[in-house]
């Protein structure tokens, strides 16, 4: 915010109010003017917030989702999301209030896959009394974000544009003034990312899995690489685990990789993860 666009309007998400008072508090010690804006605050308070921000008299407005619908601000030159998105849908018109008058604009998505979890949770909370059919279609929104931010490959813009029905092509972004990251990192280095076909090793876990309980995607992952540590090594040996198929398939792959991997299959497969 200091060095991009400094005493610029912006918009940060947060998923809880808690979040954004701390976040807005954060700001305010770092000597940026910011206040913060959610369903909580009275609505004479939310109306003075947003006419300050509106005229440029506060510069970061810190909000959860309740925050955008029907405000126009043209200027507005970075939208960050502190929290994960609760779908890409969102994600896409929380990013469009950035930049709608023409010029450059910066939009970070902060991700952290223990967030998905946290939001899975809320949400079937949220949820506990609903249809079985909308507590998948939330599940399964949330893990095509997941699947968008774990991406490393495919350029970010294609996604989203495609995601809607539409056809994008990759170059325009790459050759863009502004590229996504995985077209920066691609400009910089081509063969920064090489492609493999982990379908087989795919099934071999999925298979295994119907036959684990309790265990976490981090201890698959050390299975997978064939590196367990000292304590997981015990339970491995203990349950069998060293001896299923999959076991050792991943030697070679960092464990940000296979993890990765891991957690593509959760997006894919709507399997449960924790």
């Amino acid at each position: 915010m200091k060095q991009l666009y400094p005493r610029k309007a912006g918009i940060v998400y947060c998923l809880s109010r808690k979040e954004c008072e701390q976040v807005c508090s954060s700001l305010k010690k770092a000597g940026i003017e910011a206040d913060v804006y959610h369903a909580g605050l009275p609505d004479k308070e939310r109306i003075r917030i947003q006419h300050q921000w509106l005229r440029n008299s506060i510069n970061v407005i810190v909000a959860t989702i309740a925050f955008g619908m029907g405000i126009d601000k043209p200027d507005v030159r970075f939208v960050i999301h502190y929290s994960l998105p609760k779908s890409i849908e969102g994600y896409y018109q929380e990013t469009g209030r950035a930049g709608r008058d023409g010029n450059p604009s910066y939009c970070l998505l902060l991700y952290n896959y223990n967030d998905a979890i946290r939001l899975r949770k809320m949400v079937e909370a949220d949820d506990s009394k609903a249809p079985a059919s909308v507590r998948s279609m939330h599940r399964q929104n949330i893990y095509q974000v997941v699947s968008y931010c774990e991406n490393i490959s495919v350029c970010r813009r294609k996604i989203l544009v495609e995601h809607f029905g539409e056809v994008y092509d990759a170059q325009m972004c790459l050759k863009s003034s502004t590229p996504c990251d995985v077209c920066q990192r691609y400009k910089h280095n081509p063969d920064a990312v090489k492609l493999f076909d982990v379908s087989e090793e795919a099934l071999l876990i999925l298979t295994a899995m119907t036959k684990m309980r309790n265990v976490t995607l981090r201890y698959l992952a050390e299975l997978f690489r064939g590196q367990l540590n000292k304590k997981d090594a015990d339970q491995a040996m203990r349950l069998g685990h060293t001896g299923l198929p999959f076991y050792g398939r991943g030697v070679g792959m960092t464990d940000q990789d296979s993890l990765r991997f891991l957690r593509k299959m959760v997006s894919c497969l709507s399997i449960f993860a924790r």
